[in-house]
């Protein structure tokens, strides 16, 4: 009885945005997802992460590796049997798993480019987020989450709706030395990537050229951009694209 509730509980405090998500059809998704819980929030309990990321992939992910972060350590996360496996040196990770899946991140010594998409509703289907080789979601303000895709080494014509940055995205630019793509920014963002040297490409002062919008959404949720153009621009700002 005590599962059934807890497993009842995450879903309604997941249900409204991952149902909506997930319902859709046909829609291809990445081979890595990370799952961000922050610090102090209490409905993000490891039992809870585990029927969340159950459910998730019995429902739509059934060869996605997850990656939980509760703020402090990774927790990754695949599926056999819902058996557990860790050694005494690895006692945060968890990893059960239906069959053995090599996911290539890295390739080649293009500078990764991190791109902010935007996961409302309005919004779908995305445009070039199965060619992301990473994707970071994260629940910004009003209960929704918010996108942030990491292309590398790849082609792709359309990319987007992109939306603003949020400042607690830029630790994961950081961590993969990225270039980082938004269509403007809330302040502490735009703060913390002047205090941080970010390189940037910021779509409010490139709006027709590096950016376009889309007929076939409204805006704010159409504002589409290529790796062409992404990295044309990093070019004309003398920003390094390669990386090791």
């Amino acid at each position: 009885m005590k599962r059934k509730i807890q497993r009842k509980m995450i879903l309604s405090v997941y249900g409204m945005f991952w149902f909506q998500a997930f319902k859709r059809k046909n829609r291809i998704l990445p081979s890595t997802v990370v799952i961000i819980c922050p610090n102090g929030n209490g409905n993000c309990t490891e039992l809870a992460v585990r029927y969340l990321v159950l459910f998730l992939r019995k429902k739509h992910y059934q060869d996605a590796i997850f990656i939980v972060e509760t703020g402090h350590d990774y927790k990754i996360v695949k599926d056999k049997d819902n058996k557990e496996v860790a050694t005494e040196e690895q006692k945060d990770v968890l990893v059960t798993t239906i069959e053995e899946k090599e996911v290539q991140i890295f390739k080649g010594d293009d500078r990764p480019i991190a791109v902010m998409i935007d996961n409302h509703k309005d919004a779908w289907p995305q445009g070039g987020i199965q060619k992301a080789y990473m994707v970071y979601e994260i629940i910004a303000e009003g209960g929704e989450t918010r996108l942030m895709a990491l292309f590398k080494g790849q082609e792709i014509d359309e990319i987007g709706p992109v939306r603003s940055a949020r400042h607690y995205f830029i630790d994961y630019v950081m961590e993969n030395d990225a270039i980082y793509t938004h269509f403007g920014q809330s302040p502490q963002a735009q703060s913390d990537l002047k205090k941080f040297s970010i390189d940037d490409i910021n779509g409010i002062a490139e709006d027709g050229t590096t950016f376009w919008r889309t007929k076939s959404k409204a805006a704010p949720h159409n504002a589409m951009t290529s790796t062409e153009k992404l990295l044309q621009s990093a070019k004309n700002k003398k920003y390094k694209t390669t990386s090791k």
